[in-house]
């Protein structure tokens, strides 16, 4: 690695630190040698991969996905089936609560309103 000096100027310690060339190159050839270590490593497998696709065929990804497809239709189906739909007196009552709530939330605004406005005015005058 790197060798560290110690010179004295004047009344400070400085530290010079100099690269040491031979163990750059060692790093070097040793990053090398590892990259080719990997690549011969990645080769191996790959053939057995391959050795073992041969083995055992996997389904296309059409076929797949058609399978998928097939599958979450059907659920839906199934899941429409399931829904059921309210009467025509059932919807009709709950229009007329919610407008009732509606109104009583907008008397209830509409109060509180001209409450405070009067309360402004009497403090201001």
């Amino acid at each position: 690695m790197a060798k560290k000096k110690t010179q004295t100027e004047s009344s400070e310690e400085v530290e010079v630190i100099t690269p040491d060339v031979k163990s750059q190159e060692q790093e070097t050839t040793e990053v090398v040698e590892t990259k080719a270590q990997t690549k011969k490593a990645k080769k191996e497998t790959k053939s057995e991969q391959t050795e073992k696709k041969v083995v055992a065929k996997k389904p296309s990804k059409k076929t797949k996905t058609r399978k998928s497809l097939k599958r979450t239709a059907t659920e839906v189906l199934s899941e429409f089936q399931k829904v059921s739909k309210p009467s025509f007196g059932k919807v009709v009552k709950n229009t007329c609560v919610v407008v009732a709530v509606v109104a009583i939330c907008t008397v209830l605004l509409f109060g509180m309103d001209k409450l405070f406005s009067l309360l402004y005015n009497l403090l201001i005058s």
